[in-house]
């Protein structure tokens, strides 16, 4: 695939295939029959097949080769279609086989929905140093213990998660791997606030194993920034700029990305820089602290509020393990996942303060996304 000027793009739904199909996808390959496949082959016992639809050249890229496709969740508006050149995947690489030095006695773990483009950064690693690949089902994303078991078992040396993944891992699990009882000795989350509170919980030497906050946009695919954790430091910063990367703060606060690393978004070219929607704190000393997005504003009764920020404010809480705010109408609903509920409720309300009406939700678990 990557020797044409064709990209690969992983569907996640044979509906989703076949609207691929109707506009310019060359071949689809899966493990469902239809009556039009012209080629099925046996892989250890899989059945794949193989539907020809002629073959597309994307002249409207130029000369810079495709390496995939990948769609943005939609959760902030229209799903986008984001061409990604190996020119802007490719330093995201060669700066991790760098920064993590990466051998060919690591072993990568590779748990990430092939929809989350993070998944490209597993299999190219292993790819261009010879490392290891465990390739875990799809299932295991929603049975952590399985998942912690691989890790275990197979001794898994990287591990690239969410952090909303990372937490659900079982307990034990996370001791051990935190205590230096594992092969593991990376660590990076991304995709979400790093979860510093709850890392600390188990790693509590800030030994053996090394954690990284990384930040990143689908439509600079896939990562654009890199920050080795500070346990001394109660703030994580986004972490300086990865190769070919540039970050410029507008006068409003918002992280705008620039650089060598661009895409094509709905086939055109991104502009220079691309405006994240984020909010950022550009401090004196040149650090960058995530703080907000616009869209995560809002306003009710004549006060503002951050759902985001009112939820890490109540993670701040020793009973809390995780919290998510939510708008209903004119208050807020608040879930939390606590370690002691005995004592939330009664506290928790005073502590925030916020001067709205707030109604809190315990939760025992999370509903996972295929994206963590």
């Amino acid at each position: 695939v990557l020797e044409t000027k064709n990209c690969f793009v992983c569907c996640s739904s044979i509906e989703a295939a076949n609207n691929y199909l109707s506009a310019t996808v060359s071949c689809i390959i899966s493990t469902i029959a239809a009556d039009d496949n012209q080629l099925s082959i046996d892989i250890h016992g899989l059945q794949i097949y193989f539907n020809h639809n002629g073959y597309y050249c994307l002249d409207e890229f130029g000369k810079d080769k495709l390496c995939y496709l990948i769609t943005t969740s939609g959760t902030l508006g229209k799903r986008k279609e984001v061409f990604v050149p190996h020119s802007c995947i490719m330093p995201n690489i060669w700066d991790f086989s760098r920064r993590f030095q990466i051998t060919t006695v690591d072993v990568i773990l590779f748990a990430t929905a092939a929809t989350f483009d993070p998944f490209v950064v597993e299999i190219l690693l292993a790819v261009v140093n010879g490392a290891k690949l465990l390739i875990v089902p799809d299932s295991f994303r929603s049975i952590p213990s399985k998942l912690a078991d691989a890790i275990l078992k197979y001794n898994v040396t990287f591990i690239q998660m969410t952090p909303s993944q990372l937490k659900i891992l079982p307990h034990n699990a996370l001791t051990k791997i935190f205590a230096g009882k594992s092969a593991v000795r990376t660590v990076i989350l991304g995709g979400e606030a790093f979860p510093i509170n709850f890392v600390k919980h188990y790693h509590i030497n800030h030994e053996f194993i090394n954690f990284y906050n990384v930040y990143g946009v689908t439509e600079v695919s896939c990562w654009a920034s890199c920050y080795r954790i500070d346990w001394k430091e109660s703030r994580v910063e986004i972490g300086e700029p990865l190769l070919g990367t540039k970050f410029n703060v507008s006068e409003t606060g918002e992280l705008l990305i620039g650089g060598s690393r661009r895409c094509f978004i709905n086939g055109k070219l991104s502009a220079a820089w691309f405006s994240t929607g984020d909010i950022v704190e550009l401090t004196e000393l040149g650090k960058i602290y995530w703080c907000d997005r616009f869209d995560d504003q809002q306003k009710i009764s004549g006060i503002n509020v951050s759902l985001s920020g009112l939820a890490r404010k109540a993670e701040e809480y020793d009973s809390i393990q995780s919290a998510l705010a939510l708008r209903r109408q004119q208050s807020i609903l608040l879930f939390v996942h606590v370690k002691n509920s005995a004592t939330i409720q009664t506290n928790l309300c005073e502590k925030l303060a916020i001067g709205l009406p707030m109604i809190i939700i315990l939760v025992d678990n999370w509903p996972m996304t295929r994206n963590g």
